[in-house]
């Protein structure tokens, strides 16, 4: 079975305590896109994305997607809108469901599945 982005399934809107494990988890899964892509030879230049949630990690985060997709085969579009963050509970959701796709699109492409 392929890598869950989110290893809570039941991760709701204000977890904080399964939002900083996630955060955690979800940092060692771009380390380990970056070494994969490094190991072929390509060059990419991802930034920590450990810490509290905020307006810099987000900012972070969709820089070091959009850098991702500038190394692959077949590009994953980067809805910058979603990505950029959300602000209520809808928008959370919302984000999740767009960024599991991203990287589940990712690891195909990796073949990290």
């Amino acid at each position: 079975m392929g890598m869950i982005v989110t290893p809570f399934g039941g991760l709701k809107y204000k977890d904080e305590k399964a939002l900083r494990e996630w955060v955690t988890a979800h940092d060692v899964r771009h380390r380990l896109y970056q070494n994969t892509l490094m190991g072929q030879d390509e060059l990419i230049n991802q930034v920590p994305l450990d810490g509290k949630i905020n307006k810099d990690w987000f900012g972070r985060h969709l820089l070091s997607h959009i850098a991702l997709t500038a190394y692959l085969p077949n590009p994953v579009t980067t809805a910058t809108e979603v990505l950029a963050g959300w602000n209520d509970e809808q928008s959370f959701y919302t984000w999740h469901d767009l960024h599991t796709l991203l990287h589940r699109q990712l690891d195909n492409q990796l073949n990290l599945t």
